[in-house]
């Protein structure tokens, strides 16, 4: 498939994966044949496991080739150990790999979706609740980065920056109960609405971008770049809706809370800063 015919990306890291992989590659051909006619490619970025998600991987991509011409690329970390000893900055770093892959291989692709390979994305998948946000007539100028609701709530409270919840929920007094508060707030939020709703930055495990609004953008897991990037308005409103006076760092065990924050706020900071970047969440349900 010629290289300026790819509409879109799909893209992610993969760890531990092995028990989605299927299901969640399935969706992949869904929504790329019945939302890009298949003119889509997969980029995946796969770091150290113990399961079988890397010989699923490549036995994957020897019968996408071969079946329907699908480009999947797959970059493996060659060390023996984690890129990081921080999970976010893992990620992110895989994350990036992929956005320097597509740059390079398809720089003029006008689309890429970055998205979890786990448990969210291997539920049966609707691609016309996706595919409508493609009418040049009226939705599709007002996105440039859109995820969705998920059933039964809304789980990705951490990438989430809503004011006033603007910043990481995990940052903050109290965080388990302000976890529910957010999900509540988020569920109505969304109940209450067809259209889409603006916000700061938003995943909830799967987003597709413009490509253009997201140039030279890229993801960061450390807490202090977040800190950086917020505005102080937001950070003090969020204090302020949260009775939490001050930033909390609390070390979660598989999150040091001192040294990490979400890797997506930043982000779709950046391109907020860089481009004017529209940020928006849709009520729509895209895996059952």
């Amino acid at each position: 498939m010629a290289e300026n015919n790819i509409q879109c990306c799909f893209c992610g890291p993969v760890r531990q994966c092995a028990s989605f992989l299927s299901a969640v590659l399935r969706n992949i051909e869904k929504i790329g044949s019945h939302v890009f006619q298949n003119q889509y490619a997969i980029v995946v970025f796969y770091d150290q496991s113990t399961d079988a998600s890397l010989q699923q991987l490549q036995t994957y991509k020897k019968q996408i080739q071969e079946s329907l011409n699908i480009q999947m690329h797959l970059i493996v970390n060659p060390a023996p150990t984690l890129l990081s000893p921080y999970r976010t900055h893992r990620i992110a770093a895989a994350r990036n790999a992929c956005l320097a892959l597509i740059k390079t291989t398809y720089p003029k692709c006008p689309y890429f979706i970055m998205m979890d390979f786990d448990d969210p994305n291997s539920k049966p998948c609707d691609p016309s609740k996706l595919l409508k946000y493609f009418d040049a007539n009226k939705l599709l100028n007002q996105w440039d980065a859109l995820s969705f609701q998920t059933a039964p709530h809304y789980y990705d409270i951490w990438a989430l920056s809503i004011p006033p919840f603007s910043f990481s929920y995990n940052h903050f007094d109290k965080q388990l109960q302000h976890h529910l508060i957010i999900r509540w707030f988020m569920d109505k939020k969304l109940a209450n609405t067809k259209q889409l709703v603006p916000c700061i930055s938003a995943f909830n495990g799967f987003a597709i971008y413009k490509t253009a609004a997201f140039q030279n953008c890229l993801y960061s897991g450390d807490i202090r770049e977040s800190v950086k990037q917020s505005n102080k308005h937001w950070i003090k409103q969020h204090k302020a809706v949260t009775n939490s006076p001050r930033l909390v760092f609390p070390d979660y065990g598989h999150i040091k809370g001192k040294h990490e924050d979400c890797e997506h706020r930043p982000f779709h900071m950046q391109a907020i800063k860089k481009h004017g970047a529209k940020i928006r969440i849709s009520p729509e349900i895209l895996f059952i």
